[in-house]
């Protein structure tokens, strides 16, 4: 019980966290939070002192939030992560899109990038 305790708890932290960052009360909510952990590397029994910048690929993001949060998105909704999650992050400059090859195509699937936290 306390492992599930330790993800909620993160989900919400995540969501305050980005409402604090000024983002559109559409752009704090439970899929956009996931994607948050995940962009910064933040497993559910972890301080938010361990962020880390790694680059992900939005598959790899929705890998992380199903094997640390339990939050199992198909593989169709990699569209609606793109679009409805990390466009916003990006305009908010809370992402860079693909930070090491700003020239790689946006649908590759290699990483796209956190900003800011290190």
């Amino acid at each position: 019980m306390k492992f599930i305790e330790e993800q909620q708890t993160k989900l919400e932290q995540a969501k305050k966290i980005l409402q604090e960052l000024g983002l559109p009360p559409a752009q704090y909510n439970d899929r956009s939070a996931w994607v948050f952990l995940a962009l910064a590397n933040v497993k559910p029994n972890e301080r938010w002192a361990v962020v880390t910048a790694p680059l992900l690929p939005t598959y790899v993001i929705m890998d992380f939030i199903r094997n640390h949060y339990g939050k199992d998105y198909k593989p169709n909704s990699r569209e609606t992560i793109r679009r409805q999650t990390l466009h916003q992050f990006e305009q908010a400059r809370i992402v860079d899109r693909n930070r090491d090859d700003p020239t790689r195509a946006t649908n590759s699937r290699a990483p796209r990038i956190t900003r800011g936290f290190q």
